[in-house]
């Protein structure tokens, strides 16, 4: 019985655990395959194919995760692009980037009113934040997106 008890307290507390966190470490998740991204963010939301200026990506797409996309290469099934498309809860500064587990280092080409730019940071080939449209969302004071080339 106390057994039984203590595998249902077990579940309940796992259940309730903290799942309030978006952020993850992008450098760790390079190279990995969709069960590997599966295993370690869960479930995904939704997931489809998309042609993109002429490559075939497989999407898997995490609405609870910032509505982040985790882009696969058709051809070598491994990650090459992460998007956030909604990272609205976040203040558009370089400093952003920290909290997806890279350097908080000055961009390699910035113009503040519209994006901020990296390249070959933290084994990635390309980061960039930017600003996204003239309208933006009803209480978002400002409407912009991240890319993580991870290639």
């Amino acid at each position: 019985m106390r057994f039984i008890i203590a595998a249902l307290l077990t579940i309940v507390c796992l259940s309730c655990a903290d799942k309030s966190s978006q952020d993850f470490k992008v450098p760790d998740l390079k190279g990995l395959k969709p069960l590997e991204i599966k295993s370690r963010m869960g479930e995904p939301d939704t997931s489809y194919n998309r042609n993109i200026i002429g490559k075939q990506l497989f999407v898997m797409r995490y609405f609870d995760l910032r509505d982040a996309e985790f882009r696969f290469e058709r051809n070598t099934n491994i990650l090459g692009e992460i998007l956030i498309n909604k990272p609205f809860d976040l203040k558009f500064e370089p400093a952003v980037i920290s909290n997806y587990g890279l350097s908080a280092l000055e961009p390699s080409d910035a113009d503040t009113a519209s994006h901020f730019r990296w390249k070959n940071i933290d084994g990635l080939k390309n980061v960039n934040v930017y600003k996204v449209g003239m309208e933006r969302p009803e209480g978002v004071e400002t409407y912009f997106k991240i890319y993580f080339d991870l290639k």
